[in-house]
């Protein structure tokens, strides 16, 4: 079960009904959850607030199975809910920020930059490591 839905509020109260997502295999389910996460993930790199998002990755991988691959959201009865019910938000528009703006252009190429000479004692210590391999390698100066 998900929490897909609006929020409701009775008096001081709120819930959120709980539905359900119906897939046929467990392709679709290890799906619902890589996207799950990879919504968290849009959100980070967007600079958006990280807390309290489940609802909304939850809403991202649904649409995307309801889309793809045919899935079914449906209540706590088994009856399928209409979709407007469920997809409410604009989603793609809270993590637009995360979008590369460089999408589809040729990446400019690098140069290898020319590594600086080595240190006299750089050298010296590179001498000694290779006179003895059998001894073992010291991280820091003792």
């Amino acid at each position: 079960g998900t929490h897909l839905a609006r929020a409701r509020t009775i008096g001081r109260r709120w819930y959120k009904p709980l539905y359900s997502l119906h897939l046929r295999d467990d392709r679709q389910v290890v799906t619902f959850v890589f996207l799950h996460e990879l919504f968290h993930l849009l959100v980070k790199l967007a600079r958006r607030n990280t807390r309290q998002k489940e609802s909304m990755c939850d809403r991202f991988a649904a649409r995307y199975l309801v889309d793809r691959c045919g899935a079914t959201v449906c209540d706590e009865k088994g009856r399928p809910v209409p979709r407007d019910v469920w997809d409410f938000q604009d989603l793609e528009a809270f993590v637009d920020a995360a979008r590369d703006r460089r999408v589809g252009q040729r990446p400019a190429t690098r140069r290898k930059k020319p590594s600086p000479p080595l240190a006299p004692a750089a050298t010296e210590a590179a001498a000694v490591r290779q006179a003895s391999p059998g001894q073992q390698l010291m991280l820091f100066p003792v």
